[in-house]
């Protein structure tokens, strides 16, 4: 397994969609600039559960 950032870069370049948990960031005190470039967005655990309901989705949790 590669390190997280090289990990998520080799994601991203897949062209996969690269979302931020809503509640991590508000736990941790995090703003977007905190985040990678690379983000997509931030769902709440309601948006992360309506594209996980969708045949043949994929989801992986960091």
């Amino acid at each position: 397994m590669p390190p997280v950032a090289e990990f998520l870069e080799i994601l991203s370049d897949s062209g996969c969609k690269l979302w931020g948990c809503k509640l991590a960031i508000v736990m941790f005190h995090l703003n977007e600039e905190d985040l990678i470039d690379d983000l997509d967005g931030i769902l709440t655990i309601g948006d992360f559960y309506n594209r996980a309901d969708h045949e043949g989705t994929h989801l992986l949790f960091i």
